[in-house]
């Protein structure tokens, strides 16, 4: 077929990859879904060319792209995700795994551990320390000037 050979084997190989990404095909029934009738020898062939590997990684970041941008793609998904997932663990009797996502599922959610909780002072220096304090006691010693300025005002009066 033309359609392998060459430059022209790319939009081909476009909607191949689509439906390999998207529709979670193997590279045979989605070039016969397509009209595209390989052998197995044909499909493992062209799969492994260069040029296929190209088309369907471009594809994947493309779904990716469209997956992280997706405005419904929020922290309370994935949650619900993985609730999803923690049932079908516990049907299957997977209990330590269960736990585990339980246990992510709870760190995400801001629940436990210290993903929860920002260190605001992490990234200062002990002499940031130092100047942090000398402005708080020019902040207070000009409080207090004021403060007693405004009193003995208050009296004169």
């Amino acid at each position: 077929m033309s359609t392998r050979k060459g430059k022209s084997a790319k939009p081909w190989f476009e909607r191949v990859a689509e439906k390999i990404v998207r529709e979670s095909m193997d590279f045979r029934l989605a070039a016969l879904e397509i009209g595209e009738e390989l052998t197995v020898e044909e499909a493992e062939t062209l799969q492994r060319r260069k040029e296929f590997q190209r088309v369907l990684t471009a594809e994947r970041f493309k779904f990716y792209r469209e997956l992280a941008d997706d405005p419904g793609r929020t922290k309370q998904a994935a949650l619900g995700r993985l609730e999803k997932i923690i049932e079908a663990l516990l049907a299957e009797g997977e209990y330590d795994k269960a736990a585990e996502v339980q246990l992510k599922a709870a760190r995400i959610a801001g629940w436990l551990g210290p993903e929860s909780n920002v260190n605001v002072f992490a990234t200062l220096t002990e002499q940031d320390f130092k100047n942090v304090r000398e402005k708080l006691k020019d902040i207070a010693q000009r409080q207090d000037t004021r403060g007693t300025q405004g009193t003995s005002e208050v009296r004169s009066d």
